[in-house]
């Protein structure tokens, strides 16, 4: 339910049908999903769950599928769709309705295909992933310009899969084409707004410097220390690659530490839905250390891959620790926010509350422009009291609409929410 997610659930129960701003078309079966569970129940800490668990499964799904590429042949390459998926957009990651963190998540098992040759049986998994990302996020663009370039550089340096590999590499960039012209023919205000200058350095500022910065920088020192024991054997002792793994697993560790203490405390991440735009360039340098790993261990025999898989195994362990102990105190700092906000409704003698006037949300996630929707999601589908942003309380329309987000005045009657007496209080009404 974190920032957009509201909305999206709102619009989602309140249209009876999918709602995909901007084409996001990957979201019609998690949508579905909901809307399916809608026929049976409008039951909204039911239809929560539903949403939150369709889109909690994305990182479980990017993980599970990854595995199964690299699975009997280059296990050793799991730890970087781990470290991806893991680490590398945490800090932006409880926003799990964010397009532009699932487009990464999921381009992840396609980078380690590739990594790998991109096996026969493999291709339609392959490709049903790339149609999937292509719908997500304008960040696509430069996911399959990415493919596309590993594609072609595997072709190259490998002549029994040159054809085939080249054969990707032409798709890949037929698609990064494909996505550029739907883009730009499609483009609206906000998603060029997104790529100015100036909101990048605003989101890196409230997204991403201090803590989260720290902890990408620990993040990569790991990453590179894990290339630098891919080594054992070919230029550093025993000893040293003994150390160089201790090293990975502190700056793992430190990095997990940085983000929990961060996690504790919300007005440290009460802007982390930014971090969105930045994940891609964070997951960069992840990905080309991952290209140089897989180049090291291409002609390596079955026993030393399973060495080296033996020893990332615990690697891979902690960075499942990380994850689950950054979100978990995330989401109980969220639970928190709710569960006063649910008070503060409750105890409130205004049928329609001022966001503004709620002074404790102004450094938390919750003081955002979703918050209307989420304050009906938790009183059920016929809500009686409002929380408003802006002058939504006092507008002229209010008697006829309500204005739950900016842009979007709803009407009092029609839709699956019964808003007709919503934020009127018992005096005013007949």
């Amino acid at each position: 339910m974190a920032w957009d997610g509201s909305y999206i659930l709102f619009k989602i129960l309140d249209l009876q049908s999918p709602f995909l701003p901007h084409n996001r078309l990957v979201n019609i079966p998690l949508h579905w999903m909901v809307l399916l569970t809608s026929r049976f129940t409008s039951d909204l800490n039911i239809l929560q769950t539903v949403f939150g668990l369709v889109h909690a499964a994305i990182p479980l799904m990017a993980l599970a599928i990854s595995w199964w590429i690299v699975r009997g042949h280059a296990e050793p390459l799991f730890i970087w769709a781990a470290l991806g998926v893991g680490v590398g957009t945490l800090p932006g990651q409880l926003c799990f309705a964010c397009e532009a963190i699932s487009a990464i998540l999921l381009f992840w098992p396609v980078i380690l295909a590739i990594l790998t040759r991109i096996r026969k049986h493999q291709s339609p998994v392959v490709v049903v992933l790339i149609i999937a990302v292509f719908f997500t996020h304008p960040v696509s663009v430069i996911l399959f310009a990415l493919g596309s370039s590993l594609a072609f550089a595997i072709g190259l340096r490998t002549r029994s899969d040159r054809a085939w590999m080249l054969i990707w590499a032409f798709g890949l960039s037929a698609m990064t084409l494909l996505k550029s012209l739907t883009f730009l023919s499609s483009k609206s205000s906000y998603e060029i707004s997104q790529l100015s200058i100036d909101v990048l350095k605003f989101y890196f500022d409230v997204s991403v410097a201090g803590l989260p910065l720290l902890s990408m920088i620990c993040t990569y020192l790991a990453a590179v220390m894990i290339c630098t024991s891919s080594l054992r054997g070919r230029s550093i002792s025993y000893k040293l690659s003994t150390i160089v793994h201790v090293i990975v697993i502190l700056s793992l560790i430190t990095a997990g530490g940085v983000l929990v203490f961060w996690a504790r405390d919300p007005s440290l991440w009460k802007y982390a839905i930014a971090f969105r735009l930045w994940a891609l360039i964070f997951s960069l340098p992840l990905t080309l250390l991952a290209t140089f790993d897989a180049l090291i261990h291409h002609n390596d025999s079955s026993n030393s891959k399973q060495n080296e898989w033996n020893r990332r195994l615990k690697i891979v362990q902690v960075i499942g620790v990380v994850f689950l102990l950054v979100l978990s105190v995330q989401s109980t700092a969220w639970f928190n926010l709710t569960q006063i906000l649910r008070e503060t409704i409750t105890q409130s003698a205004d049928g329609c509350i001022p966001l503004s006037s709620i002074g404790w949300l102004t450094h938390t996630p919750l003081h955002n422009w979703t918050t209307p929707t989420y304050a009906i999601l938790l009183q059920g589908r016929a809500p009686q009291k409002l929380v408003l942003d802006g002058d939504g309380c006092t507008e002229a329309s209010f008697s006829q609409a309500v204005r739950i987000a900016p842009w979007d005045l709803r009407s009092r009657t029609g839709g699956w929410f019964d808003l007709h007496l919503s934020g009127i209080s018992s005096i005013q009404r007949p």
